[in-house]
């Protein structure tokens, strides 16, 4: 009985991962050179937001692949960014001992 339920497991496993991997594609979307996108959130408009380590500065990528980028202070060094309850993204700049919305 172990052997048959082990092998119907097994077959199952195989006839289903095709359609797992196509049920889970990755897209991809190019950046400004030099980005180097550290930590990323959703928006309350579906907007992803990241920042940016090396440029001082947060992006906003659309749904559609639109790219935005906001600078901040030089130096800034921004840290993760997350959705606060009040519907802001909120993040910190490392090297201001800044925490910005």
């Amino acid at each position: 009985m172990r052997r048959s339920l082990a092998a119907t497991a097994l077959a199952l496993a195989a006839l289903l991962a095709p359609a797992a991997a196509q049920a889970h594609s990755v897209k991809e979307y190019k950046l400004p050179q030099y980005a180097v996108p550290a930590d990323i959130a959703a928006g309350p408009n579906g907007a992803l937001w990241f920042t940016e380590q090396r440029g001082d500065k947060v992006g906003r990528i659309t749904t559609a692949g639109e790219v935005t980028e906001f600078p901040l202070a030089a130096g800034a060094l921004p840290g993760p960014i997350v959705a606060g309850a009040d519907g802001a993204l909120w993040f910190s700049e490392r090297n201001t001992d800044t925490i910005a919305a």
